[in-house]
């Protein structure tokens, strides 16, 4: 589907709020000043789109051409990234003793297996 998202009802809303549009758009053309004042925010905001869309791909085709030049930036990978390895477990785990913890892991398997009301 094209559009798996958008039902005909929305389309067919589009399809009039755009007709209304053109029909403001040509009304201001024909010299009626409110339509140009209806149409003035939306031909604004289509400039702000075009300015976007312009200033996006010119950034887009530099950071391009520049990766392509010196490669790629390995510093910028994750500033998150932690390169030391994580601890074996837990530094609250070793209070618990052993047998509780094995305990508790038995207790667990046995509710899991007596869901199923055959075991």
């Amino acid at each position: 589907m094209i559009f798996p998202r958008y039902s005909i009802r929305w389309l067919l809303a589009i399809v009039v709020a755009a007709a209304l549009f053109f029909l403001c758009f040509s009304l201001a053309m024909r010299g009626h000043h409110w339509a140009a004042g209806v149409v003035a925010p939306g031909l604004g905001l289509l400039l702000l789109f075009a300015m976007f869309l312009v200033s996006y791909s010119i950034l887009y085709l530099i950071g391009s051409v520049v990766e392509g030049v010196i490669g790629p930036n390995r510093d910028s990978a994750n500033p998150f990234a932690d390169t030391t390895p994580a601890p074996a477990a837990s530094p609250f785990g070793a209070s618990i003793p052993a047998e509780v913890l094995a305990a508790d892991v038995i207790a667990a398997e046995a509710v899991v297996t007596d869901e199923g009301g055959e075991s």
